[in-house]
Parts: C-alpha cells; sequence; structure tokens
C-alpha cells in the first residue's frame, strides 16, 4: 500500500506537534511494508532541509493553493506513485482543498483535524478582547471589533460550516484527536456522522524506563505567546519558591511573551527561574517533577503526554476539552479550576511537599499513558486503513 502525507509545510519533529506524531507514524508505516511519501507546499525554514526524514518529500510548484499548475502536479504525482490513501494532516486550513482534490483518482481520503474543530468559534471573545499592544489605536480597534462581535461570530460559523461541509464530502474519514470532540461536529451539524472517527496523537517517545527518583524542578514547555499565559506560572512561583528553596522553574520555549516574561520575573524578584529557550525538551522531562500548563486553552497538549511518558506530573487548568483524556486529578496529575490561580497553587504545594503523595502520582502518570504509545495508535490506524 503507498500511503501519501499532506500539510502545508514539512513534517519536522522539532517544529510542532503535527509534525512529530507524523514522523512517529510514519516510521511505524515503513516498519510494516507500507511505502510512505510527503508532499507540501513549501519548506518550514531553509536550513531545515537537512533533517533525514523518513519518506521522501516532494515540494508543490507555487505556493498558491489554487494555482492549475500545482493541481496538475498533484494528479501527476498521485497517479505515478500509485497512492492508495491520503493522510490530508491540514484538516483545520484551506490547503485541504488542494489535497483532497484527487480529481477524477481513484483514492481513500482521510483528513485529520489536530484541534478541537470550533477552538477559535468558541473562543472568540478572548482573542477579540484581547490587546495586541497597548498603544490608543489598538485600544479603539478592540472597541470596533467589540462591537462588532455577533456579526463577527456569525460569519465565522458560516465560514467554519463551509469548511467542514467541503471536509466532510471530500473524504472518506475524518480523524479527531478525542472522543470530547465530537460534540463540535455536532454542532456543525454534518450530514454524515458515521465518517467521523477518533484516534488520539501517539506518544513522541519510546521504550522509556521509569526513573523513580524524581528532580525537584518545576517545568513550562512550549511557545511564549499570549495565549499560554506564563505569567500565571510566574505567579504560582512567586508564593512558592521562598518556601521550598531547593526547588526551581525552568521555562523551554520561545516566542514573542519571552522578553516581557523576563521583565516580569525580574520585577517580582523570582529566584530559581530560567528561560532556557527553544530546544529539545526531552532532558527536562526526564529530570522534572511537574509540568504547568496555564493556557486560556488548547488543543490536546501533547508536552503533557511527552512529560508523562517520563513520570513528570502535569498540573493544569481544566480549559480545553480533551485534558480530561490525559490528567485523571489526583490520580495521573491536576486538574486545576480555570482560572484560579490560589487552586493552582495549593495543588503544586501539596505536590512539592508531600514526596509520596508526588510519587505515587508520577508512577500512576507514567503507566496511563502508555495507552497512546505508538503501537497501540498505530493499530488504530491499521483498522481504519482495513476499513
Amino acid at each position: 500500500m503507498n500511503i501519501l502525507i499532506t500539510s502545508t509545510t514539512p513534517f519536522h519533529p522539532y517544529r510542532g506537534g503535527v509534525g512529530r506524531v507524523t514522523d512517529s507514524l510514519t516510521r511505524e508505516f515503513i516498519k510494516l511494508g507500507y511505502s510512505v511519501y510527503y508532499i507540501h507546499l513549501s519548506w518550514y525554514m531553509e536550513d531545515r532541509k537537512e533533517f533525514a526524514y523518513p519518506a521522501p518529500v516532494t515540494i508543490l510548484p507555487t505556493q498558491n493553493i489554487h494555482d492549475p499548475q500545482n493541481i496538475r502536479f498533484y494528479h501527476d504525482f498521485l497517479l505515478s506513485h500509485k497512492i492508495d490513501i491520503i493522510i490530508n494532516q491540514d484538516g483545520l486550513f484551506e490547503s485541504s482543498h488542494l489535497f483532497l482534490n484527487t480529481g477524477d483518482i481513484p483514492i481513500k481520503k482521510i483528513s485529520v483535524i489536530h484541534n478541537n474543530p470550533v477552538l477559535n468559534y468558541n473562543n472568540l471573545w478572548i482573542d477579540i478582547c484581547r490587546l495586541k499592544n497597548q498603544s490608543v489605536l489598538e485600544k479603539i480597534k478592540r472597541i470596533i471589533r467589540c462591537s462588532l462581535f455577533f456579526r463577527i461570530k456569525r460569519q465565522m460559523k458560516s465560514r467554519l460550516r463551509s469548511h467542514y461541509c467541503y471536509i466532510e464530502s471530500n473524504s472518506d474519514k475524518i480523524v479527531l484527536l478525542s472522543t470530547e470532540f465530537l460534540h463540535s461536529m455536532e454542532f456543525l451539524k454534518l450530514k454524515c456522522p458515521n465518517k467521523v472517527c477518533c484516534i488520539p496523537n501517539p506518544n513522541t517517545y519510546s521504550n522509556i524506563k521509569y526513573k523513580g527518583s524524581l528532580g525537584k524542578e518545576v517545568i513550562y514547555v512550549g511557545r511564549l505567546s499570549v495565549v499560554k499565559r506564563i505569567d500565571r506560572i510566574l505567579w504560582v512561583w512567586n508564593k512558592l519558591y521562598r518556601d521550598f528553596p531547593d526547588w526551581k522553574l525552568s521555562i523551554v520555549g520561545d516566542g514573542p511573551e519571552s522578553t516581557s516574561l523576563k521583565e516580569k520575573a525580574k520585577q517580582l524578584g523570582l529566584e530559581r527561574v530560567d528561560f532556557c529557550g527553544f530546544q529539545d525538551p526531552r532532558s527536562f522531562y526526564e529530570r522534572a517533577s511537574i509540568i504547568c500548563m496555564t493556557s486560556i486553552y488548547e488543543g490536546w497538549g501533547m508536552v503533557l503526554t511527552e512529560a508523562m511518558q517520563f513520570g513528570c506530573i502535569p498540573v493544569v487548568y481544566n480549559s480545553f476539552e480533551s485534558v480530561v483524556d490525559i490528567v485523571k486529578p489526583g490520580v495521573t496529575g491536576e486538574l486545576v479550576t480555570p482560572f484560579n490561580q490560589k487552586e493552582f497553587e495549593s495543588k503544586m504545594r501539596r505536590l512539592m511537599s508531600d514526596s509520596s503523595y508526588l510519587n505515587q502520582l508520577s508512577a500512576n502518570a507514567f503507566q496511563y499513558v502508555k495507552k497512546y504509545d505508538v503501537s497501540n495508535i498505530i493499530n488504530q490506524w491499521i483498522k481504519l486503513f482495513n476499513e
């Protein structure tokens, strides 16, 4: 069987969750004897062409998804490589209009929605109210945006339904990451709910042995953006660090909020806080005890399952649907009422002061997350192929 996996840019595993997921699945497909190919609109970054992708990478002639030249090239590729199945990893995006366009070529097509399908719709008010900067002009723009909220929401709902109707009409199956997202598809009122199935993301790492002893380190891993609200972690750390002098906080990642967060830490006089920048987080997962997530909203929160593979315990706001698939309160981690900072502090304080409780949750997290091992997830994909 020949599989083509599509997305706007290549599946570099350090670029983000979709890249890591696709890289893992591809390597498993190849082990099982499948031939796998990648096709994209452009390279993500020139200096990452040297990465040893597990499948051949093909870049389309132009970056315009509606360019007839791209469509012709795409159809020729499908025929010349005798593609049997397309896995469209861009189910959320307009590029699906190209990747699902197979003309009269009889190919099975699977579209993957790597998020809550209506995430932006559900959080529209939060996004509209957010100030991009502190200028007077931006504040005036926010007033205008707020006054147009209901119109914008109606327009967004119409666009979403149009997009997912196209996805539904041109896909044989639609894959969601969580059963918690099924209600979103019901909201969109699609005509063929039997096309929808759920397959979670596989774990990033394999053959991890439980470390047993936990380091006295708290970590955040991810992009430093407004939506992630890392300032809340700094607030909590300000309440904790004096009482736990042998613990430290490491913030792994980069982004537009980097400078302001460093300034905030300095203003608060925080001690034992390291801003580690963008790097492979594995060494942090290996030595830390707790991973914090304080986002306004998320899709899946892949860093949580990655950390749990090493027994690192998640403490997370219950601010996105799929978190209940990952964190079982008081068993595999801690869920906090959004956005109760005092409760977050309290749950952190118990973990940091009660080694027995910490070790129990760590062992539970390590065992629980094995359900997402790639060997289990790949079986669900093979079952889908056989269907």
